[in-house]
């Protein structure tokens, strides 16, 4: 593969494959201690993790192509939120049928310490750190889709009225892409009218 700013090209038959590095990004998902190192998760689980050095340098080694290339490099954590209210109690689906969930209540010593976020093994491993302008999307908890939450921010529009703007233009335009399942406005603000008879 070549890479110069603006246009990447790979060599293939019958002619090269071209595309432009705006409309273009490299997902990096779940490159966490958790999955990859040892006294994380699936070392606690038991995986066989020696593949792990080679797939963290191969991983970096596509990060920084697709930099020099002015490609968006975009990380995905998975996991549970701090308190594990994603997980939802001993009557959730997720409290049995996650291998993380299950060894955490097997093993007290492991409680809220296996793919929670604040933990080490949540985290990004050192080798791949995101850069400043990169973003990082944590999904809700190991079985979610991802999620993203924008603000929204006007200094000429009240509450109401960025409400309004946001369902006349931003929600149609987001729910269209391609892999959008869901759009949702959170904290917002709509009139009301009360007739009192």
């Amino acid at each position: 593969m070549s890479v110069t700013p603006g246009t990447l090209c790979i060599e293939a038959r019958p002619g090269a494959l071209r595309w432009s590095a705006a409309e273009t990004a490299l997902i990096v998902v779940d490159m966490q201690n958790g999955f990859l190192k040892p006294g994380g998760y699936f070392d606690n689980v038991g995986y066989d993790l020696s593949h792990a050095p080679a797939t963290i340098a191969s991983v970096a080694r596509a990060i920084a192509t697709a930099r020099a290339g002015g490609i968006q490099v975009v990380f995905i954590q998975s996991g549970f939120d701090a308190r594990h209210l994603c997980v939802g109690g001993p009557t959730a689906p997720v409290w049995h049928k996650s291998e993380a969930q299950v060894l955490m209540h097997e093993r007290p010593e492991l409680a809220y310490r296996l793919i929670t976020d604040g933990t080490w093994d949540y985290e990004i491993v050192d080798e791949l750190v995101p850069g400043p302008d990169e973003p990082v999307i944590r999904k809700a908890d190991a079985d979610a889709d991802a999620i993203i939450w924008y603000s929204l921010e006007s200094t000429t529009l009240d509450r109401i009225e960025l409400t309004d703007y946001a369902d006349r233009y931003v929600v149609d335009r987001l729910a269209v892409l391609n892999g959008v399942a869901n759009v949702q406005i959170g904290g917002a603000y709509r009139r009301s009218l009360r007739i009192w008879l």
